[in-house]
C-alpha cells in the first residue's frame, strides 16, 4: 500500500516537472508577430509559417489564429511587446509617406498654370518677372508656346517669370513677347467679349421682334376693316394701307438693320490688349476688330 503511495507520488512529480518544462519551453520560445493590412497586430508563438500561402501563430489564450498571404503586411520573430510597437510606428511612417506620395501624385496630375494650378515658370538667366491682372478683375489666362502648341501658363491674376524669346498669347490675340529687363507690372483687358455678346444677342431679339411688328403693321392688321361708302372715304381708306404699308416696310428695314448689328456683335470678339503700369502696350491689333469706340485697325 506503501509501495504504490509512494510510486503515485513519483508520478505526480514527474507529471509536474514534464508540465513545468512545457510551460518554461512556451515561455522561452520566440515571441511571433503578425500585423494586418488594416494595422491590427497579433502576437503568439508560431506554428506554421508556409511562405506565399499562409502563417498560422497560436495566441496567449490558446488559440490558433491562420493569416492568408494577402492579408499579412509585416511578420517575424520578436524578443518583447516593445519590438511590435517599434513595428507599428514604421508602419504608421510608412502609411504617412505612402499618403504624402499619392497627395504629391495629384498634384502633379494637375496641369501647370490652368486654376488652382501653379503657375509655368521660365527659370532662365535672362527670365522677366511678371504680375498681371485682369482689367475687370476677373479670371484670364496667358498662354505660351511650345513644342506641344499653345499651353496654358498662368491663370490671372498671376506673379511668374516668364521667357523673353518665347511667343506668348492671351485670348484671341496676336502673339506678342515680354521685353527682357525689369519686372513688369501689366493688365490684360480682353474687350469685354461677354459684354458684346449680350448686346449682340439683344439686338438680335428685339430685331425679330421689329420685323414681326413691322410685318404686322404693313398688313394692315391694325387698321380698321369697315367697308367705305363714299369716294372719299375709299381714298382716305387707301391713304391709311399706304401709310401702314410704309411704317411697316421702315420698321422691318430697321429691324434687318439691326439684326445685322446684332450678328456682327456676335461673330466679331474684341480685341485684347496688354499694357504696362506705364501705358505701354505689349498687344497689336491683327487687323480690323469691333469694339466699344467702333471698328479699330
Amino acid at each position: 500500500m506503501r509501495m504504490s503511495r509512494f510510486l503515485a507520488a513519483i508520478a505526480l512529480g514527474i507529471g509536474i516537472v514534464i508540465s513545468t518544462t512545457d510551460v518554461f519551453a512556451q515561455d522561452v520560445q520566440a515571441a511571433y508577430f503578425v500585423v494586418t493590412n488594416d494595422g491590427s497586430s497579433y502576437q503568439g508563438q508560431l506554428v506554421e509559417n508556409v511562405v506565399g500561402q499562409h502563417v498560422t501563430i497560436r495566441l496567449a489564450s490558446g488559440e490558433l489564429r491562420t493569416f492568408q498571404a494577402g492579408e499579412v503586411r509585416a511578420q517575424g520573430n520578436v524578443g518583447s511587446g516593445a519590438t511590435v510597437q517599434q513595428q507599428q510606428q514604421v508602419d504608421a511612417l510608412t502609411a504617412i509617406a505612402q499618403m504624402r506620395a499619392q497627395a504629391l501624385a495629384q498634384s502633379l496630375a494637375v496641369t501647370p498654370g490652368t486654376p488652382g494650378a501653379p503657375p509655368v515658370a521660365y527659370t532662365g538667366p535672362d527670365a522677366v518677372q511678371i504680375h498681371i491682372t485682369k482689367a475687370n478683375d476677373s479670371e484670364g489666362t496667358l498662354y505660351g508656346e511650345t513644342v506641344s502648341g499653345w499651353q496654358p501658363v498662368c491663370t490671372m491674376p498671376c506673379t511668374t517669370t516668364v521667357d523673353p524669346k518665347v511667343d506668348y498669347k492671351l485670348h484671341n490675340s496676336d502673339a506678342f513677347r515680354f521685353p527682357a529687363g525689369a519686372p513688369l507690372d501689366l493688365i490684360a483687358d480682353t474687350g469685354g467679349h461677354r459684354a458684346f455678346r449680350a448686346i449682340g444677342w439683344t439686338m438680335i431679339g428685339l430685331s425679330i421682334a421689329g420685323v414681326a411688328l413691322g410685318s404686322l403693321v404693313a398688313g394692315g392688321i391694325f387698321t380698321s376693316n369697315s367697308m367705305a361708302e363714299t369716294p372719299d372715304e375709299q381714298k382716305a381708306q387707301q391713304q391709311t394701307r399706304n401709310s401702314n404699308l410704309v411704317a411697316g416696310l421702315t420698321i422691318v428695314g430697321v429691324s434687318a438693320a439691326v439684326l445685322t448689328v446684332g450678328i456682327i456683335f456676335c461673330a466679331i470678339h474684341p480685341s485684347a490688349s496688354l499694357t504696362t503700369s506705364s501705358g505701354v502696350r505689349l498687344v497689336k491689333h491683327s487687323g480690323p476688330t469691333l469694339t466699344l469706340r467702333g471698328l479699330a485697325f
